[in-house]
């Protein structure tokens, strides 16, 4: 048993040579539980419990504690974890804690000793079966394929499959002075063995069907569950999600320097909304589209507002607000942000078959997709009377509504004129404001109480057993599916050093620069679809090497995935006039605000881009920008009525439930290029 103060002193020196980017465990690399053995995960649980505990300074015997294990091992597994990784910028992290994982299982290497024909030996052969499947991989192959074929009996004895392995070794050219052939067993005890912890574990299902027949294999499907699995029982872990269209024509503002602005038409977009079901059902997030059709992308924004916070769009009227304690679950309720559901309903839209959406909900929810039968709205009942309720209550009000259909009168007499219309940023904010107020509202089928007070009664019982999201998987990089991408280097002809391409884009770090690959290197790559300046780098284990940044005129200024399609889509059909290479997103807006006049869909574009740059520009950048285009004792005011924010002294904080996954914080990249074109009230 280790001294107590010896092992304090240990902690606290330990504690001192953890790097500063690496003083949170969010910030650690992980380890997904899909790579990790199910015996070993409360071991990595535990330690990752005492790792949290290491960073919040608590003694060594509360480590202890909290890993179930005495005080020095778990320091010894914390100072591997506190170690450079052998590869990017990052230390080893949660790897340590993972068995074989930093230390490879042993192997024999020695040959076997060379025995005379007819002298079977019986001892003397420890790690000979593993060495002989490394050596002759063929022969674990084979036997596979034998077990998993057409050629297996109907019944897989013992001895069948030593008979058979027995022949594959021999058809390898295996004489009988070579191992297993050699010894007195013929190796049967190993392979017994294999069979039960290797093959049975990855073909369970296939065997058992061939062995017992297709109703055994029905019967063990049933019960293949852990016992943890369950259904529901709040409703607010159950979501539905739906698309509506927001049935009114709207304008946008072309900045101008000779008129000072331009107003033109905006032809009608979708709106996505999540509610949670049943007793507790409350409007969670929803999300505008500034497009005719709503992508994938969408609706992985829609998630991420419902996990990490729904964000307040411009307040371009001031006396347009929430009424007092509206709002939105996950914002207003410490339990209950960043919970996640264990089941989404969804229809069939195009958006809604996203594999990237559907792996989202899978891999970082762990919950599951249930789909609706197409053209039944009827099955999605809550979510569909809210849609009628905001649509009767607010968007039919305003001038330029058209109405439900075709057909409805309101259709005829919708005509206004463009400078009648309603902005939409106005829009957007007059629906953030209905949909927080439904929130405190009282409903008759809630028997006269509203969704916040059903759960704040829920939450005062302590009955509410929420899903969290993994500390680890809380970054806005890990809302996306990883793209395998290759590391491209060329230095010979072009003398250009590794980096890795999206479309027109490259993305490097001073680490990958300086680490050319030894021929093919593949990395797994993970990017943030609201902030495409940078990329994270994760091994095979999908675990941190590295952060990159986007070079070039893309790296200045910010852009998500919407604005990339709006590029590229423009590119291919060559509608740019000039060759958009030194400042693309110049040209884009510039091309955007020229067409807008015309063009409906350009101005969606025009308005989604401009609402963008609001969003993603911070205070310090307008306060600038206000100095070179402005005055400074007058705040700058948009055509649309927002007004940016004023000089702050110390940094906007960030949003809450936004935590760094890399180790490594990414650099700061410049939000406003050398021509800005974001903020001012006139185009240069």
């Amino acid at each position: 048993m280790s001294h107590p103060s010896n092992s304090e002193d240990r902690r606290k020196a330990m504690l001192l040579k953890v790097p500063k980017d690496f003083k949170k465990i969010e910030s650690w690399p992980d380890v997904d539980d899909e790579f990790i053995e199910e015996r070993y995960r409360p071991r990595v649980k535990a330690l990752r419990h005492a790792a949290k505990l290491f960073l919040l300074n608590q003694s060594a015997a509360e480590l202890g504690k909290a890993a179930n294990m005495r005080p020095s091992r778990v320091l010894d597994y914390l100072d591997v974890a506190i170690a450079p990784w052998v590869e990017g910028t990052g230390i080893t992290g949660v790897r340590a804690f993972v068995p074989y994982l930093v230390q490879k299982e042993r192997t024999r290497r020695a040959d076997l000793p060379v025995v005379e024909e007819g002298h079977a030996e019986t001892a003397g052969f420890g790690g000979a079966f593993e060495k002989l499947f490394a050596d002759h991989p063929a022969i674990e192959t084979e036997l596979t394929k034998f077990l998993n074929g057409y050629k297996r009996p109907n019944k897989v004895t013992p001895k069948t499959l030593h008979n058979e392995f027995q022949l594959i070794c021999k058809d390898q050219k295996l004489t009988e002075r070579d191992y297993p052939l050699n010894c007195e067993s013929k190796g049967f005890w190993p392979l017994c063995r294999w069979f039960k912890t290797k093959y049975l574990p990855e073909h369970l299902m296939p065997h058992i069907r061939r062995n017992s027949g297709r109703a055994a294999a029905v019967a063990a499907g049933h019960q293949m569950g852990d016992g943890e699995s369950r259904t529901p029982r709040c409703d607010y872990l159950a979501w539905v999600i739906d698309e509506c269209d927001s049935n009114i024509e709207g304008k946008v503002e072309i900045p101008s320097t000779r008129w000072g602005g331009e107003v033109v038409k905006m032809r009608r977009f979708p709106v996505l909304r999540l509610r949670s079901t049943g007793d507790f059902a409350v409007n969670i997030a929803f999300h505008v589209c500034f497009t005719r059709q709503a992508k994938g992308t969408d609706i992985i924004q829609l998630f991420r507002n419902a996990v990490l916070g729904q964000p307040m769009p411009p307040m371009v009227d001031p006396n347009m607000r929430p009424v007092d304690g509206a709002g939105f679950p996950q914002n207003l309720f410490k339990e209950l942000s960043l919970v996640v559901p264990i089941v989404v309903y969804l229809d069939n839209a195009l958006a809604h078959l996203f594999n990237d959406l559907q792996e989202l909900v899978m891999r970082l929810f762990g919950g599951r997709v249930v789909l609706g039968a197409p053209g039944s709205p009827k099955g999605r009942p809550e979510i569909e009377s809210n849609i009628h309720r905001t649509r009767k209550c607010f968007v039919l009000q305003l001038p330029g509504a058209l109405g439900s259909g075709p057909q409805d009168p309101l259709r005829q007499i919708a005509a206004r004129p463009t400078e009648q219309l309603v902005h939409a940023n106005h829009i957007a904010q007059g629906i953030y404001c209905v949909l927080a107020n439904e929130n405190v509202s009282d409903t008759s089928s809630a028997g006269y109480l509203d969704g916040f007070t059903r759960l704040k009664a829920l939450l005062a019982r302590g009955d509410f057993e929420p899903n969290y999201l993994p500390e680890h998987k809380r970054s806005p990089y890990n809302f996306c599916a990883p793209i395998r991408k290759r590391v491209q280097c060329d230095i010979t002809k072009s003398g250009r050093l590794p980096f890795i391409r999206f479309g027109d884009r490259r993305y490097s770090s001073q680490w990958l620069k300086s680490n050319p690959p030894d021929g093919v290197k593949e990395y797994w790559v993970l990017q943030d679809s609201d902030d495409l300046r940078t990329a994270i780098l994760l091994d095979d284990r999908m675990s941190y090497v590295d952060t990159l940044n986007c070079e070039g005129a893309w790296g200045r200024v910010p852009f998500d995935s919407r604005i990339q399609q709006i590029y590229d889509r423009r590119k291919r059909a060559a509608r740019f006039k000039l060759q958009p290479r030194d400042l693309p997103l110049f040209e884009v807006l510039q091309f955007l605000c020229d067409g807008a006049k015309s063009d409906w869909s350009m101005a969606q574009d025009y308005a989604y881009f401009m609402t963008y740059l609001k969003r993603m520009v911070s205070p310090e950048e307008l306060a600038t920008a206000q100095m070179e285009y402005g005055f400074e004792d007058v705040p700058m005011v948009y055509a649309d009525g927002y007004v940016p924010p004023t000089r702050s002294a110390t940094p906007a904080p960030a949003p809450a439930g936004y935590v760094t996954a890399a180790p490594r914080a990414a650099p700061v990249a410049p939000r406003l290029p050398a021509r800005r074109f974001s903020v001012p009230r006139g185009m240069r």
